[in-house]
């Protein structure tokens, strides 16, 4: 098995802060990779412990499962799973043919490497946004995936908390600055508010400051 423990201290960081979404990019010559982990309390087990990787030059997802406790600084990859990897990783890279046998493990173990040791939130929700066609494949990780269009900030009953994965639709379908957003976020949190969504465009309401969380 491969540690892909690069993720670990930005995996606890962002716990720390409540924040349940992870995406950086890594270039490697002409390749783009792109790598995500959505983690909320209410993602199920199984998409938990998933590490989502888009090449994004080729437009190729894989979701790759990681074994072992995050807790422990765990992120466990099976080689068998990464040498699976080696011909669109290859393709990614524009690697054809050669004389050297391309090496997955080796590969990934030097991307472990360079891993961000620090990446606040408002670094992942540009990437998030900019790769969100190929996202919208991952279904569950957001709620009610076919509503796209913003309603507005809902209050919720005594007791009830908003879900990451309706918060986590901002990400992909506002296009307001990333500061703007985690402070929209970091608000409707305080006032235990979530946000409304429609698959009606005729009642989006983009702009984020129209909204009176933002306002009151």
């Amino acid at each position: 098995m491969l540690n892909f423990n690069g993720l670990n201290a930005i995996f606890h960081a962002a716990r720390r802060r409540q924040e349940s979404t992870i995406a950086f990019e890594l270039k490697q010559g002409i390749g783009q990779f792109v790598f995500m982990m959505f983690f909320a309390d209410e993602d199920d087990d199984a998409s938990r412990d998933h590490l989502h990787l888009l090449l994004r030059r080729t437009g190729v997802m894989h979701t790759l499962k990681m074994y072992g406790s995050r807790w422990k600084g765990e992120f466990n990859l099976f080689h068998s799973a990464l040498l699976k990897l080696e011909n669109d990783v290859k393709a990614e890279l524009g690697i054809q043919g050669g004389s050297t046998a391309f090496d997955s493990v080796k590969f990934f173990t030097e991307l472990n490497a360079r891993v961000p040791q620090t990446l606040p939130l408002v670094r992942s929700i540009p990437v998030v946004r900019e790769n969100r066609e190929a996202i919208k494949r991952l279904r569950k990780i957001v709620d009610e995936a076919t509503k796209v269009y913003l309603i507005g900030p809902q209050h919720l009953p005594e007791g009830k908390a908003p879900r990451e994965k309706t918060l986590r639709k901002l990400y992909l379908h506002i296009d307001a600055p990333p500061t703007q957003l985690t402070e929209f976020i970091t608000l409707l949190k305080q006032r235990n508010m979530t946000v409304s969504w429609t698959d009606n465009p005729a009642r989006h309401r983009p702009n984020l400051a129209e909204h009176k969380v933002l306002r009151s």
